[in-house]
């Protein structure tokens, strides 16, 4: 099993997605301190907007991972957010990108 070298910017994808988790991991528990004290919800509807969250992030993780396995991922990931121009000057041509 031969390793394949990594491709350019892996290393910026995974420092970045490793300061967003850690930076996630820091703030969860002042969301519910910021719903229970300053939103003054309860307890429960605290867990219903938790459920709801994790539910959401679920359904997403199944839906993209459907996409990710019927189409090639490169592809899916140039156009995938149409509004941010940031990923289309990654994978785009100069002159596509003036056009557009």
């Amino acid at each position: 099993m031969a390793i394949r070298p990594a491709k350019p910017g892996a290393g910026h994808f995974l420092i970045a997605s490793s300061f967003s988790g850690f930076g996630n991991i820091l703030s969860q528990p002042l969301y519910q301190l910021i719903q229970k004290e300053r939103l003054a919800l309860s307890f429960f509807e605290i867990g219903m907007a938790r459920t709801t969250y994790f539910a959401c992030l679920l359904i997403a993780y199944f839906v993209i991972g459907i996409l990710i396995d019927k189409f090639d991922p490169e592809k899916l990931s140039s156009t995938a957010s149409p509004l941010s121009p940031s990923c289309r000057c990654c994978t785009d041509s100069p002159k596509a990108i003036r056009s557009s």
